[in-house]
């Protein structure tokens, strides 16, 4: 059982005992992060939307790989908070091969989301 001290350390386990796949929650879903380390293969025909996790909701530590799927287009991943310091609020990919790595950090006690590496997504 998962406690408040041991979180990542489960989180972490299971990403290396299980899939590490995050299920894509289709448009105007939220996605949600409930393995660090895992990857949601994000479908991005045009005109979708989703929302990220709010990184307040998630243990700090926790890493996410967003990735487009299907055939390109524009694809705008919303999320509470921002990416570092920048005080952006979105995620764009708009090529099939774009990707985003995150993770969620506490700067100055402020939990946000911060880019660990990218391909082709760019904030917003």
């Amino acid at each position: 059982m998962a406690t408040g001290h041991r979180i990542n350390t489960d989180l972490y386990n299971s990403a290396m005992s299980a899939s590490n796949i995050i299920n894509d929650p289709g448009s105007a879903g939220t996605i949600k992060v409930d393995i660090s380390g895992g990857i949601c293969h994000v479908d991005s025909d045009n005109g979708v939307a989703r929302t990220l996790q709010s990184p307040l909701t998630i243990p700090e530590g926790v890493e996410v790989t967003l990735v487009t799927a299907g055939t390109g287009g524009t694809l705008d991943v919303a999320y509470d908070g921002k990416v570092g310091a920048s005080d952006t609020t979105s995620i764009q990919m708009d090529t099939a091969t774009d990707w985003i790595r995150l993770i969620v950090l506490e700067v100055n006690a402020v939990k946000d989301w911060y880019t660990l590496a990218s391909n082709g997504a760019v904030t917003a």
